[in-house]
């Protein structure tokens, strides 16, 4: 079984940031050589997208939805119970790496 990992609003902002930190794009590159799933809950998208879109930031908009198109689990009532299941069933763990805090299902 493949590792997945949850990206919640902060780790998604700095992936998607149009100059990513070279620490995000190494961390990011190592998560993708060991093919750990990344998925961002539609969510987490929400919450920086109204804020870039407050501030006119089209370029980080692209990236966000470049990126949501690939990995996002859209809101419904079954990801809804599956979350809470998930969450019950195994918790969060936290996950720091050069000050990148990621939320993460194990």
């Amino acid at each position: 079984m493949s590792r997945v990992i949850l990206l919640d609003t902060y780790p998604l902002s700095k992936v998607t940031h149009p100059k990513i930190d070279p620490k995000v794009q190494q961390w990011f590159k190592s998560l993708q050589e060991s093919k750990t799933v990344i998925r961002i809950p539609e969510i987490t998208d929400y919450e920086p997208r109204r804020e870039l879109i407050r501030e006119g930031k089209s370029r980080s908009l692209e990236r966000l939805d470049t990126f949501s198109q690939i990995c996002l689990i859209p809101i419904t009532s079954e990801t809804i119970r599956k979350a809470a299941e998930l969450q019950q069933s195994y918790g969060y763990a936290y996950e720091i790496r050069d000050s990148l805090q990621q939320a993460m299902i194990v």
